[in-house]
């Protein structure tokens, strides 16, 4: 938001307050306010928009953009001047473009395509806006009716009731909230005019209450005429303008004298405080207006739960997460604190918020009964916590520490339980005692005798309480002065209502008004089928209805009826086994029976699954109170953490720890087991692999898939020795005997003769399962290890072939076919096979610490039809092998290849490429598609440097990090042989592009000078953004020589240690590459400066430096 914006604002506000004018000075009769509103879209504008609009003096409260005008066919006067209001922004519309940065055409408009995506972080925009009377073409203003009284009032009074609020009516002329004893005092009901101005001044003493801790949590802690007294006023008045407004019971602002000047001021000290109190005032109108469809079962309010991660908070975690630096994500901290939360019994939210540092991550707490805690934790986008409680900071230190930062969210937790407790205790005790209370807020007079605070502003007060119950404030000059003032008060009045009956009265309820419809209290889930039995929906009372004429009772409504409006009896939640398996369905997988329930990985069917393939997966558990379960869709991608809905049983803190010990444990045998298992599995697999004969190209599989030359695979035999069929291994002759030898016994390890046996071995060699493949089926060995496996297509020896060749990229597949086909394209290179697209980033991160400075490519499948698809739930199927891909590219530095193919088209990968096009179009798209790919893993790897750089200042300027020297300085130097590496691969590739190898995807060559022409474009950009970055990453690499990194940075910038190394290096007789500015004789004893004739003195090299 601009500042210039802010402060104009502010100075018109200031001169209407000034005058008298302001919308919340002003008395509005019942129904003659509307605030504004879009008519276009049919939403109201919130918060200060609101005001603003409002104040512009406008009769007509519609409001719209220039376009939007346009759009209904109306145009806006010649000359009018239009207002600007301010949005926030949380995703856009781009082009959409390709894998090569070309424009995505759509077929049927012939138009370029359009994609939705999330900004990274949301953005404050200016949009300027009409009123209806400065447009012409636009249909009349119709007029809204008034609603009948009765209806009118019942709303109030159904927000007064649902709102549980504590309310006294005392003869009097004073009302008031009293935060001490969370109770709100009004006069008699007979006491107002109208019931219009009743049902105002209550509504406004609710805006108070929902101060409370418990609830919206603001500062009520100050005394009357004080200015912070003035600016909770200032809320509360906003808020009641809405409330006015909103429920047709009009506004009586009071006399405001005493807070005029408070607020004049707090505005020309700050003028974005309006913008505050005006979105305060929203959550405080929307936070009861929220009770009109508040849902009960017998007295206790249920309200809807909020959703504790919003969609584009979800996403932009997801994205910091993928970006961070190993130990720094945001996602990580925000599960570490909300599993802190849940573990006391409290639920977390978290949204996004702006302070004084910039944006920021929101984490908010609610107590055990769904009330505000008063708890909030800033989080960074570094994964750093900050936790205070009601203001104040509890977190020593702003870290992400696993231990420190939960135990200051349980401290924090204790001090409110400890407050609760001490409110409730209070609430008991005996009278009070002079200075014990706070302040209690006096309205300015709603048609009732008004405390006149304007003169006492600046004096002291006191508050004293007589022996009988009597109790008032005094003001004066001096403490003395005052003390006297409201002992002379409190004597004139009546016995205070702390005297009366210790059992809170209650809000009396009205006799109940007639209605000509019946209000539904219908679930979310529940409304399409109340609207086809008849219920109709509420756009002013946000409610479902039964029209006049329709009688609930035979309609099928009653379900959702009761005697009372807006109160149904909560539906039981299904049992949480059924809620699983509805969660299963969810996912696309396909059960079989009953759930079993021993909390091991389960192995199921999907939708699209052929033949005996399982590629869901699935764990419950009911261990302890709380069942919980897994689920994972290995097809479409998706993970599932399970909980069941609807309450659990409260815990205390010792069946809390014990559970917390039971799953540990849980946890430790199963790890134990699993660990059991591998083993056994590859004992299995090394028993077999040593008994499987060679395979050939005459294999099936072979065959289909075109493998000329499957060195270092094998094929499953006819018959195994004793000791091979010792650890379960039985081969069948055809599937239908594999199929029942499985399901006679499923511990079997059953193979089918001839299948082809692909290796799956760890960095070490170690072999750990295989994977049985024939041109129809696909399987690894049941309860093997597959997390990290590989191995390398046309390779005897994954580690022999992987460290020949030590400068070329990695290049990595998912299956065995693809790999061989793309090996083949590049001329007989290693190629690593993953298996499928869940194992690319574990694989990759196993070659990462092996290979760090080498570039990674994927060739990746392209599952581009999927989209096509709706799956289950009508959604658009994932492109699961290319969304894989990309997001392991980014997680580890790499680049994607993908092959392109056209719309209708059969295929996904780039053997399916090669065998429709041929070699030859398959290798020219290949070496194209490297080039992009090449280029991508350079800017990955820039940005992994960039994060490394971080990571290592924040080691050296924060001395709580957790940081070790030595890991940080191993982690600057692989991102800098990482940048090295890529860097190179361009050289690499403007090479190949001069030599005209490289061609396009259509199959003709391209010259050479088109072909580095283009590529040289599409790096030019990303060199120069990233220059400045790249010269101080590489000014904080090892202090290690700098051989191929050195030429663009300055020498003055290099650390000392780095000048030594390169000196002594230059002493030493090695190659190396030094800075343009590095002194001249360094350069000239480099080799890389001609050396000058002799001269009759030297000072030395030494001196020169």
């Amino acid at each position: 938001m601009k500042k210039e914006y802010a402060e104009e604002v502010a100075a018109r506000i200031i001169e209407q307050l000034e005058q008298g004018t302001a919308p919340w000075q002003k008395p509005w009769q019942p129904g003659e306010l509307r605030l504004p509103y879009n008519p276009t879209t049919g939403k109201e504008y919130r918060g200060m928009n609101s005001l603003w609009l409002h104040m512009q003096g406008h009769s007509d409260p519609r409001w719209m953009t220039y376009n939007q005008a346009a759009a209904e066919g109306a145009q806006v006067r010649k000359g009018s001047k239009g207002t600007h209001i301010v949005y926030w922004k949380f995703s856009e519309e781009r082009k959409a473009t390709d894998e090569q940065g070309r424009p995505v055409i759509d077929p049927d408009t012939g138009k370029q395509k359009t994609v939705t995506v999330q900004l990274e972080r949301p953005r404050s925009f200016m949009a300027v806006v009409f009123n209806g009377s400065q447009i012409d073409g636009l249909p009349p203003l119709e007029a809204r009716p008034t609603g009948p009284e009765p209806e009118r009032h019942a709303r109030a009074e159904a927000i007064l009731a649902n709102s549980g609020a504590v309310i006294r009516h005392e003869p009097g002329d004073r009302a008031f909230y009293r935060p001490s004893t969370d109770s709100i005092t009004l006069p008699e009901r007979n006491q107002f005019p109208t019931a219009d101005n009743y049902y105002a001044t209550a509504l406004h003493e609710l805006g108070h209450w929902t101060g409370h801790p418990s609830r919206l949590d603001r500062d009520l802690a100050h005394p009357f005429g004080s200015e912070g007294y003035a600016r909770e006023e200032l809320r509360a008045e906003i808020a009641s303008l809405m409330l006015g407004e909103r429920l047709e019971i009009g506004h009586d602002p009071g006399q405001h004298a005493a807070y005029v000047g408070s607020w004049v001021k707090a505005l020309k000290e700050d003028p974005k405080e309006i913008f505050r109190a005006a979105s305060d005032a929203e959550r405080i109108s929307a936070y009861v207006m929220d009770f009109e469809q508040e849902q009960m079962q017998t007295q206790t309010v249920e309200r809807q739960p909020v959703p504790e991660i919003a969609p584009e908070v979800a996403a932009e975690l997801q994205r910091d997460h993928e970006n961070a630096v190993e130990g720094y994500s945001p996602l990580e901290s925000w599960q570490m604190m909300k599993a802190e939360a849940e573990r006391n019994g409290y639920s977390a939210r978290i949204g996004f918020a702006s302070g004084e540092l910039g944006d920021f991550y929101e984490i908010t707490y609610d107590d055990q009964h769904g009330e505000p805690s008063g708890i909030r934790t800033e989080m960074y986008g570094d994964s750093k916590l900050m936790t205070e409680y009601n203001g104040t900071r509890l977190s020593q230190f702003i870290s992400n520490d696993d231990e420190s930062q939960p135990a200051t969210l349980r401290a924090a937790i204790q001090q409110h339980e400890a407050a609760k407790q001490a409110r409730q205790a209070e609430q008991q005790s005996a009278p009070y005692t002079p200075g014990q209370e706070p302040p209690a807020y006096t309205v300015q007079s709603r048609r009732t005798v008004p405390e006149n605070a304007a003169n006492h502003a600046g004096q002291n007060a006191v508050y004293v309480q007589l022996d009988d119950g009597r109790k008032a404030w005094g003001f004066g000059a001096t403490d003395e002065a005052a003390e006297q003032s409201a002992v002379e008060r409190a004597q004139r009045v009546g016995i205070d209502a702390d005297r009366a009956p210790t059992r809170a009265v209650l809000h009396e309820q009205p006799e109940k008004p007639m209605q000509s419809r019946t209000y539904l209290a219908v679930p979310y889930a529940e409304k399409n089928e109340a609207k086809a039995l008849g219920a109709k929906w509420d756009k002013e009372a946000k409610s479902w209805y039964a029209p006049e004429g329709v009688d609930v009772a035979t309609s099928g409504l009653a379900r959702w009826s009761v005697d009372r409006a807006n109160v149904v009896t909560a539906s039981e939640p299904k049992p949480a086994i059924e809620q699983f398996k509805d969660a299963l369905k969810d996912a696309g997988l396909q059960l079989k029976g009953e759930v079993i329930t021993d909390g091991k990985m389960q192995r199921v069917p999907v939708e699209g699954d052929r033949g005996g393939a399982t590629s869901g997966a699935y764990a419950y558990h009911e261990a302890g109170r709380t069942p919980g379960g897994f689920i994972q869709n290995y097809k479409t991608g998706e993970v599932v953490h399970w909980k069941p809905e609807g309450k659990t049983p409260e815990l205390s803190a010792a069946d809390r720890a014990r559970q917390a010990a039971e799953a540990a444990e849980q946890r430790k045998a199963r790890d134990a087991a699993r660990l059991s298992e591998h083993g056994a599995t590859a004992a299995a697999a090394q028993a077999l692999w040593n008994e499987a004969p060679a395979a050939t190209a005459d294999n099936a599989y072979c065959k289909a898939k075109g493998i000329a030359n499957p060195v270092g695979l094998r094929v499953v035999p006819d018959s195994v020795s004793p000791e091979t069929a010792a650890h379960g291994i039985k081969i069948a002759k055809t599937a239908k005997e594999a199929k029942a030898l499985r399901e006679a016994d499923p511990a079997n390890r059953v193979f089918k003769a001839g299948d082809l046996l692909i290796p799956g071995t760890d960095g070490e060699g170690k072999l750990w399962t295989l994977q049985s493949v024939n041109p129809y089926f696909k399987s690894f060995m049941k309860g093997g290890r597959k997390a990290g496996l590989y191995t390398v297509a046309g390779a005897d020896d994954p580690r022999k072939a992987l460290a020949q060749d030590g400068d070329s990229p990695l290049v990595l597949a998912e299956g065995y076919a693809t790999a061989d086909t793309v090996s083949r394209l590049l001329g007989g290179k290693p190629v690593i096979v993953a298996f499928d697209s869940g194992n690319l980033d574990a694989v990759a991160t196993e070659l990462r610490e092996r290979h760090p400075s080498r570039p990674l490519l994927i060739a990746a499948d392209n599952d581009h039809n999927a989209p096509k698809e709706l799956d289950a739930n009508g959604k658009p199927k994932a492109n699961v092998g290319l969304v894989k891909a990309t997001e392991t590219a980014e997680k580890h530095g790499g680049g994607v290849m993908a092959p392109q193919f056209n719309d209708g088209e059969k295929g996904s990968d780039w053997n399916d490429l090669a065998g429709s096009r041929g070699d030859e179009a398959a290798r020219r798209m290949l070496a194209e598609q490297m080039a992009v790919a090449k280029r991508d893993a350079a800017i990955t790897a820039e940005r992994l440097t960039t994060l490394a750089r971080t990571r290592d200042m924040e080691a050296r300027n924060d001395p709580t990090t957790s940081a070790d020297d030595a890991a940080v300085a191993t982690e600057r130097g692989h991102a800098a042989e990482v940048l090295a590496g890529a860097q190179s691969a361009l050289s690499e590739v403007r090479s190949m592009a001069a030599d005209g190898v490289t061609g396009n995807t259509k199959g003709a060559t391209r010259s050479a000078a088109a072909v580095k022409a283009g590529i040289d474009r599409k790096t030019e950009a990303m060199h120069d953004r990233a220059k400045e970055e790249r010269e101080e990453v590489l000014n904080h690499g090892q202090t290690g020589p700098l051989d191929g990194v050195n030429a663009g940075v300055s020498w003055k910038k290099l650390p000392e240690q780095a000048k030594q190394a390169l000196i002594e290096d230059v002493k030493n007789g090695k190659d190396v590459t030094l800075p343009k500015d590095a002194p001249a004789k360094l350069k000239q004893m480099a080799g890389l400066e001609p050396t000058p004739a002799p001269r009759s003195r030297s000072r030395g090299i030494d001196a020169g430096l």
